[in-house]
């Protein structure tokens, strides 16, 4: 009898921790509608019809502040350099193979649908800007698509220049931001200052998200630095005459 009580204990230690990992997970998703954020995700990206976009889309809303945590880790992710020379044409052959990365992408356009809930990650994502070592891009990606709350970190890519080679960034800021359109018109006065950048580039990046921002302002800008430019001649005029 005693040799059965010895092998009955190991069994039922096995049937607790078997419990214990099925109710208490390491990481537990939020879940809407019995389904985890991240089969919501899958959903919104691979099933293109409007219907289930809307409903995926209603279902991040529904979790809000508590998808904040996952969006900002799946957009950190980075492909191994072996992983990032595979051809594109590996996407049906392989179905893992891009996955991840075309979730991180998701993951930042997804704070659109979590509004002032997504504010919690303000911080993270303005990190995320001057780290070189994670990808700035998604950052900007993710500040434009919280809207307004987003805006300060954002124009702070292009008006407090880093110390960083080239200008794609402060390049692709300014497109995020001409995508807004006139729901970026709080930040014109901040983009007019860069009307008269030193970079050409910049400066013509400018101009293109002031006519789909504000048009009226530009106008309005180009007047006046038309004027300031007049004065200008006519005292350079006085002087050599």
């Amino acid at each position: 009898m005693r040799k059965r009580r010895y092998f009955l204990v190991p069994i039922a230690v096995a049937v607790v921790i078997g419990g214990v990992v099925v109710v208490c997970p390491r990481s537990r998703e939020p879940t809407c509608g019995g389904r985890t954020l991240s089969q919501w995700v899958k959903q919104y990206y691979s099933d293109g019809s409007p219907e289930s976009r809307r409903e995926a889309a209603d279902a991040f809303r529904r979790m809000g502040s508590n998808a904040v945590p996952y969006f900002l880790k799946w957009m950190q992710y980075e492909p191994a350099p072996w992983k990032a020379n595979l051809p594109d044409w590996l996407n049906p052959v392989w179905p893992s193979y891009g996955r991840e990365a075309q979730r991180a992408d998701f993951s930042a356009f997804a704070f659109r649908f979590l509004g002032s809930n997504g504010q919690a990650a303000i911080p993270e994502l303005t990190r995320m800007l001057a780290d070189q070592s994670a990808n700035p891009r998604r950052a900007v990606d993710a500040l434009a698509s919280l809207g307004d709350i987003g805006l300060p970190p954002l124009l702070a890519v292009v008006t407090n220049r880093p110390n960083r080679p080239g200008n794609f960034m402060e390049m692709y800021a300014l497109y995020r931001l001409s995508r807004l359109g006139t729901n970026a018109r709080p930040a014109v006065p901040a983009v007019l200052s860069l009307v008269t950048d030193v970079d050409p580039a910049i400066r013509a990046a400018t101009t293109n998200a002031l006519r789909r921002i504000d048009p009226a302002a530009l106008e309005r800008n180009e007047a006046g630095l038309e004027k300031m430019r007049e004065a200008g001649r006519e005292a350079t005029g006085a002087e050599n005459r």
